[in-house]
């Protein structure tokens, strides 16, 4: 059981959580190849963060 990570602010709660609510937060906010020791943990998202909200870049997202 780990601490839970608010998914708006980054923060670790007080409660524990025994899902993967963490590990899918971890995924999806960590930039691709930057997670210390495993550089396959992460994603392309963030490239994606700023941008505005038009066809192509739903597609991006999807994939």
């Amino acid at each position: 059981m780990d601490a839970c990570i608010n998914p708006i602010t980054g923060d670790l709660t007080g409660p524990r959580i025994n899902t993967l609510g963490n590990a899918v937060y971890i995924r999806l906010m960590t930039p691709l190849g930057t997670w210390g020791k495993d550089t396959t943990v992460g994603s392309r998202l963030h490239e994606l963060k700023r941008s505005k909200d038009l066809p192509r870049v739903c597609k991006l997202a999807k994939r």
